[in-house]
């Protein structure tokens, strides 16, 4: 049976339909997490640092930004750290190619103190604190 309905009921209809809406509208409204407009933190600078693994390690060490490197590539490079006595390595152009591919280089030290030592460098990204 079709039941049909007059002008005057279906704007009732269309109220009450229009009322449920902005009622759900504002408890959502409500419920919603009040977070304030901002901006998100700026990305982190990150850096290139070669940093290596001293074979028979007693206080020796060696740490640099790739940048430097490069500029100094050729150069001689001390890993005397915190060790009583110095050594030494140079590290090649075409070495820092390698570390760029992802590989490691190993390298041997200066002889100092009647020995030698096998720097492993390898190229770390790592994020900037300055």
């Amino acid at each position: 049976m079709n039941k049909l309905i007059n002008r005057r009921q279906a704007f009732g209809l269309l109220a009450t339909s229009l009322g449920m809406i902005y009622t759900m509208k504002s408890a959502t409204a409500q419920t919603a997490p009040n977070t304030p407009n901002e901006c998100p933190p700026p990305p982190k600078k990150m850096i290139k640092v070669v940093e290596s693994e001293i074979s028979k390690n007693h206080g020796h060490e060696f740490t640099i930004e790739l940048d430097q490197l490069i500029k100094q590539s050729g150069s001689s490079f001390s890993i005397q750290g915190e060790s009583g006595h110095p050594h030494k390595i140079v590290i090649a152009a075409d070495q820092i190619v390698k570390l760029l591919q992802g590989q490691k280089v190993v390298i041997v030290s200066s002889t100092d103190a009647g020995h030698s030592h096998s720097a492993t460098l390898s190229l770390l990204e790592v994020e900037d604190i300055s």
